[in-house]
């Protein structure tokens, strides 16, 4: 029995990324045996990608050293002798005819490449609570394309972002770092141009770079780093372009046209939808489904009127409202089948990653008659829905445990098979995405530009909240819902957070954009327990 070998002699094809993985080795996916893994290295350095006059991985003499390298074939030869296989190699150098056997013996020519790199298609949706989707447990939600991706690929069961504010949140996706070691509190900050991102890392490993974003994301704010294009046009050359808040269908337009004359592969799409943040004004087909009116109570004004207790909100006009939200969830939904049956009638749904995930969820009246997001830290602002389908990912698996909106971009790049950058935070999760359980992340620590902070360790999340100057503390698995406030009772665990609070906090308060101190309640609470004067 024999086997045939390729390998280059010199000039080895280099690595698709520059930077250095922090990650364990056994937390990547199973790739193959040896054979697989060493052809798959070969079609990739046959992949010649040109995007807007930048050349990606194009297979040069120096690169891939074809033609002006030696390609050493190695016969191997298994044979038998006292019972025992043995491997005997024999090594023999030629020039000229090595790309043609390498084409030949890896498959290059022709057909889907098996072992071309993957693309990666990314959809958010702002302000998106998970449990608004029947695939996070919802009967009554009308979002079959969303819930049909979970079913293909698997869902993060247990998913958190770090503030509850549009920019931070994209920010600390898009660079996988919390947003206070970037100094980012509110929609005011920007992302600074030092931070690395998933697109920077993904353009450098040669992938063709373009964000179709709409509502904030659209103005930038350092999210543009990374991408050839955004929103039609290099960011590099002066302002973006002035697309606005828009709706689904201007989003699923653009995607439309850029489906039209796609970058040859491989490709990173990031899309955004703005609708479901207020004000709540879906079409009147989709707020029917729910039998709402449009009249009803839908904008920020009218929702900050009912937190400040210059106007009610009768339990008839909460669900009326509930149902306008829902049909912008309806409505982006409808938009995200469209994208995705593009992907997939275009043939290339076999050879992408898609994934969903949103930059926050919403408060809807469960505290302090808020309708919103941005104020508190309460869970149902604070979780998104995350889902990830594609090759090598199980249909229909759950993910367990509790992952931040920071391990997404670590966990792509693995299922990618792009290095992630040594500046990355996150932890990816890709070894559990065929339903295993993801280690708790420790304290995790966040703090809003007027001063309100919080911790969260194991089940247990301290609060304080400048808004309506509250100190609270909640266990998350006994009662989800946040309505019974353990501040008075639980002292042991509040010390405990206390300090951990404090100490983080006298770290990164000073880099608020305003006020610059801890808030009023919390540094009483301090001065009585003694760690301030």
């Amino acid at each position: 029995m024999a086997a045939v070998l390729f390998f280059f002699r010199k000039n080895p094809r280099p690595r698709r990324s520059g930077y250095v993985s922090r990650e364990a080795p056994d937390s990547r996916p199973p790739k193959g045996n040896f054979l697989t893994v060493e052809c798959q290295e070969k079609r990739k350095a046959c992949n010649g990608v040109k995007y807007n006059g930048l050349q990606k991985n194009k297979p040069s003499r120096e690169r891939a050293g074809l033609f002006s390298s030696s390609c050493a074939v190695f016969i191997l030869r298994l044979s038998r002798r006292g019972g025992t296989l043995r491997f005997m190699c024999r090594p023999v150098f030629f020039r000229g005819i090595a790309a043609a056997l390498v084409a030949i013996a890896c498959g290059c020519g022709g057909g889907e490449r098996a072992g071309a790199p993957l693309n990666l298609l990314l959809i958010t949706v702002d302000t998106l609570r998970p449990d608004r989707l029947g695939c996070y447990g919802n009967e009554r939600a009308r979002t079959p394309s969303i819930d049909a991706l979970a079913a293909r690929g698997a869902t993060v069961a247990t998913a958190a972002t770090s503030i509850p504010a549009t920019i931070p949140s994209l920010s600390s996706l898009h660079s996988s770092a919390p947003p206070s070691e970037r100094g980012l509190f509110g929609n005011r900050d920007i992302l600074p141009p030092d931070a690395v991102t998933l697109a920077e890392a993904l353009r450098d490993a040669g992938y063709a770079t373009e964000a179709i974003v709409y509502g904030i994301p659209s103005q930038g704010r350092g999210l543009e780093q990374g991408f050839l294009r955004y929103n039609g046009a290099p960011p590099g050359e002066g302002t973006l372009p002035s697309v606005g808040f828009g709706d689904a269908s201007e989003v699923a337009e653009r995607f439309a046209k850029w489906a039209t004359d796609p970058p040859e592969e491989p490709f990173f799409l990031w899309v955004h939808f703005w609708d479901p943040h207020q004000d709540y004004t879906p079409p009147e087909r989709f707020a029917a489904l729910y039998g709402s009116r449009r009249e009803g109570y839908s904008t920020m004004t009218q929702f900050s009127d009912i937190f400040h207790g210059a106007a009610d909100l009768s339990p008839e006009e909460l669900a009326n409202s509930l149902g306008l939200y829902d049909g912008e969830i309806a409505y982006v939904d409808e938009k995200v089948g469209e994208i995705l049956a593009a992907i997939d009638g275009s043939g290339l749904a076999g050879r992408t990653v898609t994934a969903f995930s949103a930059d926050h969820g919403e408060d809807f009246h469960e505290h302090h008659r808020y309708v919103g997001h941005g104020r508190f830290f309460y869970e149902s602002a604070l979780r998104i829905p995350m889902m990830i389908a594609g090759p090598n990912v199980d249909p229909g698996s759950v993910v367990g445990g509790t992952v931040r909106i920071i391990d997404l971009a670590p966990t792509l790049l693995r299922l990618l098979d792009v290095e992630r950058p040594a500046a990355f935070r996150g932890r990816s999760f890709a070894g559990s995405l065929a339903g295993g359980v993801v280690r708790s992340p420790g304290p995790v620590f966040s703090l809003l530009e007027d001063g309100s902070m919080m911790v969260r360790s194991g089940s247990w999340k301290l609060a304080v909240h400048r808004q309506t100057s509250t100190v609270e503390l909640y266990d998350i698995d006994a009662d989800p819902g946040e309505r019974v406030n353990l501040e008075a009772v639980e002292d042991s665990t509040e010390k405990a957070l206390e300090g951990k609070l404090r100490k983080w906090a006298l770290t990164f308060a000073d880099k608020a954009a305003a006020p610059r101190k801890l808030p009023k309640p919390f540094e009483e609470r301090l001065r009585a327990l003694g760690y301030i004067d």
